[in-house]
């Protein structure tokens, strides 16, 4: 499978190539994809976004902050029925536009805007003077402003997915993104282990014990795998072929680690379900000991 089979009838086209048309558009960063993000892009056949994420360049995030790259956002808008990410190359000139002259040259003069949706908390132009209102106030256009979604009484956003991503907590994650949180990467040989390199910029989850899915060389098929931390990395077990070939891994689930209780005759860390078959995976046969995600 190639990447182009990844998002069927979709692509990406930057904001100097775009030909004048009427266009029904949704606008933000969309950095995540996730379940808020889903509910503004519903019904849109373009979307607007931009590459680096804004908080990237103005230097309000860490270097580890991507939480999708462009080709993953591209593959996930696909699938809800979009035909063209449109992408505004993200830098310090964007970001001194004034709304209006974003709303003008933009949004009228330079994609034909018929109708716009963004989440209620989108902002933009210089210092984030723009909001939903001044879209919606524009003649040339009509506009829905999406409401935010809410789970477990608080709103989703891309930054409770860092956090989970961070704290280790892999299904937390896909609840919030509405699917299984996925890294891009490259898949190495060091030191004799398969080991998987995230991209430099992207989110690192937790230096634990993971299982997961991996995808080499943009191939349709994935393998379940055992994943461990390794020298800023994950060894993959069991080991695959395709030393510099990128791949994708999806975390699936946590392993946590219990310390059976000190009455007990086998008093050591034991492992049962799925964290007794990353044992299995790692020793290539049973385990005797006994004794996901966040």
């Amino acid at each position: 499978m190639t990447l182009a089979d990844r998002a069927p009838g979709a692509r990406i086209v930057h904001l100097e190539d775009v030909t004048r048309r009427p266009r029904s558009l949704a606008i933000g960063v969309f950095d995540a994809v996730h379940l808020g993000h889903r509910e503004v892009i519903r019904g849109a056949r373009s979307v607007l976004t931009f590459d680096p994420p804004p908080a990237m360049v103005l230097g309000r995030a860490e270097p580890r902050h991507l939480l999708t790259t462009l080709q993953q956002r591209l593959e996930v808008v696909a699938q809800l029925g979009v035909q063209e990410l449109i992408v505004i190359d993200f830098d310090a000139i964007v970001a001194a536009m004034s709304p209006s002259e974003f709303i003008t040259s933009w949004l009228e003069d330079r994609l034909g805007v018929r109708h716009v949706s963004v989440g209620e908390n989108f902002r933009f132009g210089r210092r984030g003077e723009g909001t939903p209102q001044l879209l919606r106030d524009a003649a040339a256009f009509t506009t829905h402003i999406a409401p935010t979604v809410m789970h477990t009484g608080e709103p989703v956003s891309s930054t409770r997915i860092r956090e989970a991503v961070r704290a280790g907590r892999p299904r937390e994650a896909a609840t919030l993104l509405g699917r299984p949180f996925e890294l891009s990467g490259t898949v190495i040989r060091q030191d004799g282990k398969t080991v998987f390199s995230p991209d430099p910029c992207a989110v690192v989850p937790a230096p634990r014990a993971y299982l997961g899915r991996l995808a080499v060389d943009h191939r349709g098929r994935r393998s379940d795998v055992a994943i461990s931390p390794w020298r800023g990395g994950f060894e993959i077990m069991p080991p695959v072929a395709g030393d510099g070939a990128p791949a994708r891994l999806e975390l699936v689930d946590t392993v946590v680690e219990a310390v059976a209780p000190e009455s007990s005759p086998a008093a050591s860390t034991s492992m049962t379900g799925p964290a007794s078959d990353v044992e299995r995976g790692r020793s290539g046969r049973s385990t005797t000991t006994d004794v996901p995600t966040g």
